[in-house]
């Protein structure tokens, strides 16, 4: 479909081309006028509702077939909001595109975990319409009584962008071979006029030409580094758990809510279970599957999550011995299970 598509503009592109051709002055030149360069046009955006926060930016928004667009979609929300970014095709139906990175989510003002997502955009053709789609945050978080989590959304607004044809002074850079006629053009002149299907020729070779090149000009890829361990991860997150002090100031909230997220993220990188999306009642009853591969660490599970949500909803106030026992467990949980 899409080498369909691409014969379609080229014929149309050699057939408008040729409509808007213009007769040699005395001297032989055409007339013409230089390509204005294009204002990159940027386009950010955030939308807000309650605590969370997504942010779309498009590095421009008019652009020439043979340029690129950098998109950058971010989300913020508290740590115990589980967060899923769209799918990298969602919304870019019209573009080729190539993921550049997808950060690790990092701590942000004080209690606000920051997600982003860059990837590079490439439009196929022109289209009547070209833009890129709404695309849609998805935000749960658990209730304190149980029930079942309260699920939020987030979308963008849908961006049009300007796409243009490569001025007049690429096609002239291209190298064409053309091979001149046999006949006097005296003899052609007493008929059809000679110029419209040379020009016709010349101009579909050169169109074909320039989408060989356009497409070879392809977005390089960028050489991701290897994904990090979700072993690695988590140590570092309860590394950085430690040196933030929360316990020694009296912020048992804090350091239990980022605990139980700690180890629920680990489980779901790990074993793929997605357990940031489910209450403590719904993990472990999967948990009591035959099937679960961590079912045999479900009494130390179900140990460490009750605890957490009894400090977490019912207001204890856990000892220091109860605290270092499930910074224990957690760290022993990813330890086994690297």
């Amino acid at each position: 479909m899409r080498l369909l598509e691409t014969i379609a503009v080229v014929f149309l592109a050699a057939f408008l081309l040729i409509g808007c051709h213009k007769q040699p002055t005395a001297e032989g030149k055409e007339d013409g006028k230089t390509a204005e360069k294009l204002e990159p046009t940027p386009y950010s955006k955030e939308f807000e509702s309650g605590p969370l926060k997504i942010r779309l930016s498009l590095d421009r928004t008019h652009l020439r077939l043979d340029e690129v667009i950098q998109l950058e979609l971010e989300a913020w929300a508290p740590e115990e909001y589980s967060v899923e970014l769209p799918k990298l095709e969602s919304g870019l139906e019209q573009f080729r595109w190539e993921p550049v990175s997808l950060s690790t989510p990092e701590l942000q003002d004080g209690d606000l975990l920051h997600y982003s997502r860059k990837i590079l955009l490439e439009p196929l053709l022109i289209y009547e319409k070209t833009a890129v789609r709404p695309m849609e945050v998805h935000f749960a978080v658990a209730e304190k009584n149980g029930g079942e989590p309260k699920r939020y959304t987030l979308a963008t607004d849908e961006v049009e962008i300007t796409v243009e044809m490569p001025p007049e002074e690429y096609w002239s850079n291209l190298t064409v071979e053309t091979v001149m006629s046999e006949k006097p053009v005296e003899r052609l002149e007493k008929k059809t006029p000679w110029w419209p299907y040379a020009a016709a020729a010349l101009l579909l070779l050169a169109v074909l030409l320039a989408v060989v090149l356009l497409r070879r000009r392809r977005v390089k890829a960028v050489e991701l580094p290897p994904p990090i361990p979700p072993y690695e991860i988590a140590m570092e997150e309860l590394r950085r758990l430690v040196e933030a002090h929360l316990v020694e100031q009296g912020d048992f909230m804090g350091f239990y809510n980022a605990i139980q997220g700690i180890l629920r993220r680990y489980i779901e990188a790990r074993f793929d279970i997605h357990a940031p999306e489910r209450t403590t009642e719904e993990f472990l009853s999967e948990l009591r599957g035959s099937r679960s591969p961590i079912g045999k660490h479900q009494k130390l599970l179900e140990n460490f999550l009750t605890h957490c949500d009894l400090v977490r909803f019912a207001k204890h106030t856990p000892e220091k011995q109860e605290i270092q026992a499930t910074f224990d467990a957690c760290k022993q949980f990813i330890i086994e299970n690297q």
